[in-house]
C-alpha cells in the first residue's frame, strides 16, 4: 500500500514539493480546477515520467495503480477501437474454481510474507528483529565504551587506532575475546607496567653526530705563525732594513712611492735612483708566499670556526636528555672566546708578518666537548638496546591489557553473544520463510497466469459494460468486438456501423467510465487480471447528469468498501475531485471514520504554486452539519442556539420528515409537554426577533436545559440514532 508520496518539481508544483504523509486504505483530495489534482493522479499513473516524485511503499509491497482522469479518457477514445479488457470467461469451471483458489492463496502468501518481511525488518527497515539486533548493538557498543572511558587515562597506547570510535572499539573487544590467550594480570599492575613501558623516552634515539675540531688546531700549529717574515738579505739594503727591524714598515710604505724620477712621499727629496728596484727585489717570491699562507690560514680559521660553531648551536636545540646541556654551554662558551682570541692573533700575524704569533691551543676545549658527545652516544646506544627489547613487551603488555578488559566484562560479552545469536537465528529463520513463501507465491502466480491465459475472454466484459448502459437508458449505443480481432473493442449503433463522433461527452464520460470500473477485474492482457490495485480517480463525474452521477458515486463507494474490508484486488483508493456534492457522496461513512481507515486533503494554488495540506477529519461539509458542530460545542453562543435549534429541527422532522410541531408536543407527557412547548418559543422567539428583553434571561443553565429537551426529542420521535449519530460524529 502507497504509505506517503512527494509531489515536486513538475506542473505548478515546486521543487521542494508537497507531501502526503499516512496515507490509508481511501484518502480523498478535493481542490478547484487547475489546483494541481490531475498532476497528482499523473505521477501515480506513471512514476518515471515524473522522476523528481517520491513514492513510499509500505513494507516494500508495491500495488499496480490504475488511474482514471482526463487522460485516461483521451486515450481510450483516441482511436476508432480501444484494447479488450481480458475477464473469465465460462469454458471450465474447475478452472475457474482452481484460479479463485490460487488468488486465495496467494493474497494469503502475501500476507505471510508481509507479516516475516514486517517481523524481520519492521515498517520501516529499522524495526523487527534487524531493528532489535540494531539496539542489541549500540547498546553493546555503550557498555564496552565505559570500559573505554575508565581505563583510557593509563592505556592511551594500548587503545591507540580505537580511541575515538565506539563501533571499531567494541569489534576490537569482540576480536580479543575470541583470540587472546595472554596470561590474565591484576589491572593494577598492568597500569604501573604501563607507566614505565609506554614512556615516551622509551623510544629509540638517533646518534648525536660527531663534530670535527682537526682544521682549527691544524691552523694553530702552522709553522708560518712563528716564522719571522723578511725580504732578501742578499739585496745591499737588505741589511740595514734587517738591522733596524723595519721589513713590515718598508712593505707598508712601498706601496706610497712613486716612480723612480718622482719626490718621495715622506721626506718630498727626488727618491735616488735604483731604490724602487731595490726595495722591490727585497721582497721576493718566498716573502709573498709566506703572506699569501697567512692569508689562507686566517679563511680557513673563520669558516672552520663558523661550521663548528653552528654544528655547536645544534646540538644546544636539540635538546638530548643524555647531554648535561650546562655543562655543554659552559664549554661551548669558553671555546668561543679561545676562537674570538685566536682570530685577533692571525689578524695581527697578517698585519705584522715579522712578528712571530702563537694562537692559544683549544684542544682541551675541543677534546672535553667531543669526551661529552661520545659519552652521550654510549647512553643513547645502551637506550636503543633496551628499546629492541621494549618493542616485545609493549606487544605483550597491549595483549594482556585487552584480555584484562574481555576478562572485566566477560559477562555482558557473553550476554550479548548469547542474544546476538538467537536474534541471527531469528533473522536466518525468516530469511528462509520468506524466500520459501516468496517462491510458493511464484510458482502460485505462474499457475495462475497459465490457467488464466487458457479461459480468459474479452466477451464478459462487453456483455456487462452493454447490460449496464442499457439499464441507465444508454440504448442508442453499445459496445461489440472487432471483426478479426476479438481483443478490442469498438462503440456501434444497433445496426452495427461505428458511432464515429457522434457520442455525447456524458455518453463518452460514462461508457469509459464503466470500461474503467471493469478493468479494475480485468487486464488488457490475457494475464494479471487477479493483481492488487491502486485505484486513483480523478473526478470521475465531471460530465455526468444527476442520475447515473448517483450510480457512480455507488460503485465508487463499493470499491472504497472492498479498500477497507481488506479482501479484495483493490488494496487502496485515492479520489480527487472538486465537486463538493460529489465529494460529501463518497466520502461520508460514519464506520469508516469511527475505524480512520480514510484520510482528507485540500489542494490549493497559491501564487501560481500548488500546496497540499491534511485534514484530521473531513474538512468539506454540509450546511446541516455546520449546524450540529454548536450542538456539540461545550460552550454554546447564547445570541444563536435558538436559531440553530429551530433550523435542525425544522430541516430534519418538518422539511424531510413532514412532521408537525405540534405532534412532537403530543410525544411528551405532564410538565415535559411544556418544557417541549415552551422550547419551540424559545427558538423561535430567539431566531425570529431581536429578543432585547429575553436576552437578559436567556443564560447557559437555561441552553443547557433546553438542549436537554432538544435531546429527548428525537428519542420520543425514535430518532434517537440520528441524534447519537450527529452528536458523537467526529469527522
Amino acid at each position: 500500500m502507497l504509505n506517503g508520496m512527494v509531489v515536486a518539481g513538475t506542473a505548478t508544483y515546486s521543487s521542494e514539493g508537497e507531501r502526503f504523509d499516512g496515507l490509508k486504505q481511501v484518502n480523498f483530495v478535493y481542490g478547484s480546477n487547475g489546483s494541481g489534482k490531475t498532476t497528482i493522479s499523473r505521477a501515480l499513473a506513471s512514476p518515471p515520467a515524473h522522476p523528481s516524485c517520491r513514492f513510499e511503499w509500505r513494507g516494500g509491497q508495491n500495488l499496480e495503480p490504475l488511474v482514471y482522469n482526463s487522460d485516461f479518457t483521451a486515450g481510450n477514445f483516441a482511436e476508432a477501437t480501444t484494447p479488450g479488457i481480458f475477464t473469465l470467461g465460462q469454458d471450465s469451471v474447475e478452472a475457474r474454481e482452481r484460479i479463485a483458489e490460487l488468488k486465495t492463496d496467494i493474497d494469503a502468501m502475501k500476507t505471510a510474507i508481509s507479516r516475516l518481511q514486517f517481523t524481520r525488518s519492521g515498517e520501516d527497515n529499522n524495526g523487527g528483529k534487524i531493528g532489535d539486533r540494531k539496539s542489541l548493538r549500540q547498546a553493546f557498543e555503550e557498555t564496552c565504551w565505559a570500559f573505554k572511558v575508565t581505563h583510557d587515562e593509563h592505556f592511551v597506547d594500548a587503545f591507540e587506532g580505537v580511541r575515538s570510535n565506539k563501533v571499531k572499539f567494541c569489534d576490537r573487544i569482540l576480536a580479543e575475546n575470541e583470540k587472546n590467550t595472554e596470561t590474565l594480570h591484576p589491572i593494577e599492575t598492568l597500569k604501573e607496567r604501563a607507566a614505565t613501558v609506554f614512556d615516551k623516552s622509551a623510544e629509540t634515539i638517533a646518534s648525536l653526530p660527531s663534530i670535527e675540531f682537526v682544521d682549527l688546531i691544524t691552523v694553530e700549529s702552522a709553522p708560518v705563525l712563528g716564522a719571522k717574515i723578511v725580504g732578501s738579505t742578499d739585496i745591499d739594503i737588505g741589511g740595514l732594513i734587517e738591522r733596524l727591524g723595519a721589513s713590515d714598515w718598508v712593505k707598508k710604505g712601498l706601496d706610497y712611492l712613486p716612480s723612480e724620477d718622482g719626490p718621495c712621499p715622506f721626506c718630498q727629496q727626488d727618491v735616488p735612483p735604483g731604490l724602487v728596484a731595490e726595495l722591490n727585489a727585497y721582497f721576493d717570491d718566498t716573502y709573498m708566499a709566506q703572506i699569501a699562507e697567512i692569508d689562507r690560514l686566517i679563511v680557513r680559521y673563520r669558516d672552520t670556526t663558523f661550521a663548528v660553531t653552528a654544528r655547536l648551536d645544534e646540538l644546544l636545540e636539540h635538546g638530548c636528555t643524555f647531554l648535561d646541556a650546562g655543562l655543554l654551554r659552559t664549554e661551548i662558551e669558553r671555546l668561543a672566546e679561545r676562537l674570538r682570541s685566536n682570530s685577533l692573533l692571525l689578524e695581527g700575524k697578517r698585519a705584522e708578518p715579522s712578528a712571530p704569533v702563537s694562537l692559544e691551543s683549544v684542544v682541551k676545549i675541543t677534546g672535553a666537548i667531543a669526551a661529552m658527545i661520545e659519552r652521550a652516544n654510549e647512553k643513547i646506544a645502551a637506550h636503543n638496546a633496551m628499546v629492541k627489547n621494549l618493542d616485545a613487551e609493549r606487544t605483550r603488555l597491549k595483549s594482556q591489557i585487552w584480555n584484562s578488559l574481555v576478562h572485566e566484562g566477560s559477562t555482558s560479552i557473553a550476554l550479548y553473544l548469547q542474544q546476538k545469536n538467537d536474534l541471527d537465528a531469528a533473522v536466518s529463520g525468516l530469511d528462509n520463510g520468506i524466500a520459501r513463501k516468496s517462491q510458493q507465491l511464484r510458482e502460485a502466480r505462474n499457475e495462475l497466469a497459465d490457467l488464466e491465459s487458457q479461459i480468459t475472454s474479452v466477451e464478459p466484459t462487453v456483455t456487462k459494460i452493454n447490460d449496464t448502459l442499457a439499464s441507465f437508458g444508454f440504448t442508442n449505443f453499445r459496445l461489440a468486438t472487432v471483426l478479426g480481432d476479438e481483443g478490442l473493442y469498438r462503440c456501434v449503433r444497433d445496426d452495427g456501423s461505428d458511432v464515429g463522433r457522434t457520442l455525447s461527452e456524458g455518453e463518452k464520460g460514462f461508457v469509459t467510465f464503466l470500461y474503467f470500473y471493469s478493468s479494475i477485474r480485468g487486464s488488457t492482457t490475457q494475464t494479471g487480471m487477479n493483481r492488487d490495485r491502486l485505484i486513483v480517480l480523478d473526478d470521475p463525474v465531471s460530465s455526468f447528469d444527476s442520475d447515473v452521477l448517483f450510480v457512480v458515486s455507488a460503485m465508487i463507494r463499493s470499491l472504497i468498501d472492498e479498500a477497507c474490508a481488506g479482501n479484495g484486488q483493490v488494496k487502496q483508493v485515492v479520489v480527487l475531485t472538486h465537486n463538493i456534492y460529489f465529494h460529501k457522496e463518497v466520502s461520508f461513512d460514519h464506520k469508516r471514520a469511527r475505524d480512520a481507515k480514510q484520510t482528507f486533503w485540500v489542494v490549493r494554488k497559491i501564487d501560481g504554486v500548488s500546496t497540499i495540506k491534511g485534514f484530521d477529519r473531513n474538512p468539506i461539509r454540509s450546511s446541516y452539519e455546520l449546524l450540529w458542530d454548536e450542538v456539540r460545542s461545550s460552550t454554546p453562543n447564547m445570541a444563536t442556539i435558538p436559531n440553530t435549534l429551530r433550523r435542525i429541527l425544522e430541516n430534519y422532522f418538518t422539511i424531510f420528515g413532514g412532521v408537525d410541531r405540534s405532534e412532537i408536543v403530543e410525544l411528551f407527557d405532564d410538565d415535559e409537554k411544556l418544557i417541549c412547548a415552551s422550547l419551540f418559543s424559545w427558538i423561535n422567539a430567539g431566531s425570529h426577533s431581536i429578543m432585547d428583553d429575553l436576552s437578559v434571561a436567556t443564560d447557559e443553565g437555561l441552553a443547557a436545559r433546553y438542549l436537554k429537551v432538544f435531546e429527548k426529542i428525537f428519542t420520543k420521535t425514535n430518532h434517537e440514532a440520528h441524534y447519537r449519530m450527529m452528536f458523537d460524529r467526529s469527522g
